[in-house]
């Protein structure tokens, strides 16, 4: 079993639980599933197939992937077959498109509560009539093809429920003309890594506030539930790493971590914070800052290999309708 210490307890204070209070058979609520470790786990079968867009690696297996590309598509309905970008196949096509990676062999583990175990029918049963809608960046376009992948492998029936759509320019100026022609019930929403100080955070928070304020979508804010989600986290030098043992994730200078990867931390409080002034879920990623071995690698230290830990973004938001957050 893995031990993993993870250095942000700054971000776990202001989620105001205290895991003195916690049974370890209670289910997690409110976040209270970020301190814990990866643990590695007895895994025999893939969770799904990875087919990627990236260079047409669709074309490796056509019945599987389907024969168009979803490349340059930047919106779409999960009622097609998921392909996915940011080189999430990579891991696969290094180690074997069928064989369970070494990067799936680890489970998250919360130290005082339990997560729900993932069923994609009772995901879909809690789920309902309403549609989800991510917006953002390709981090988050991964989030929602893992989510696509996991309903449709076990035939949850809900995947044509699921969409995802690229903010313009990241800046989410244009969120309401997004709400207005998708309509989503539940909208889950990062700025990704396209930020390069503070200030770019409060002018996305700025841009968010504005374009929520919008007279046009009035009617559908009554029946919208919004929910940021945390960062995907970089890693920087992730290739010197095949397992979550011992990782501890620093502090870097701008000279070695050029995408400001080092920030994140702060900027997931800032985004804790006005979550909570806007009255929004926050859908806590922060397990990943220990995971520096499931990044495609090759240079990109920033997207996930699929299926792999990026998938507790599906798990967690089957434990939010679960606990019904949502």
């Amino acid at each position: 079993m893995i031990q993993l210490e993870l250095k942000f307890p700054s971000l776990w204070m202001l989620l105001g639980f205290s895991f003195a209070d916690a049974s370890r058979f209670e289910l997690c609520q409110n976040n209270s599933h970020v301190v814990g470790h990866w643990e590695q786990v007895n895994k025999t079968v893939k969770e799904y197939y990875c087919c990627g867009y990236d260079n047409l690696d669709h074309r490796h297996n056509i019945e599987k992937c389907g024969g168009i590309s979803l490349t340059g598509l930047t919106e779409h309905w999960g009622s097609i077959r998921p392909q996915t970008g940011g080189h999430a196949c990579n891991c696969d096509k290094r180690e074997g498109r069928t064989t369970v990676n070494k990067r799936e062999r680890y489970s998250w583990r919360p130290k005082s509560c339990e997560l729900s175990e993932w069923n994609s029918t009772n995901f879909c049963n809690l789920l309902g009539n309403r549609t989800v809608v991510f917006v953002g960046d390709s981090t988050i376009q991964q989030s929602a093809h893992s989510l696509m992948n996991m309903i449709q492998v076990s035939n949850g029936g809900c995947a044509d429920k699921i969409a995802v759509t690229r903010s313009k320019l990241y800046l989410f100026n244009d969120l309401s003309a997004t709400i207005l022609r998708l309509r989503p019930n539940i909208l889950v929403i990062n700025h990704g890594a396209h930020a390069s100080d503070d200030g770019d955070m409060k002018a996305i928070f700025e841009n968010m506030k504005k374009e929520m304020e919008n007279p046009a979508i009035s009617e559908i804010k009554k029946h919208l539930q919004v929910v940021w989600r945390s960062n995907n986290p970089g890693h920087v030098n992730c290739a010197n790493f095949s397992s979550p043992e011992g990782y501890i994730f620093k502090q870097y200078s701008v000279a070695i971590d050029w995408y400001h990867w080092s920030d994140f931390p702060r900027w997931d409080e800032m985004a804790y914070n006005f979550s909570l002034e806007m009255n929004w879920r926050f859908l806590n990623l922060s397990p990943l800052y220990g995971r520096p071995d499931a990044h495609p690698g090759d240079g990109d230290c920033l997207h996930y290999c699929l299926p792999g830990p990026l998938d507790l973004s599906s798990i967690l938001l089957h434990h939010m309708l679960r606990n019904g957050e949502l």
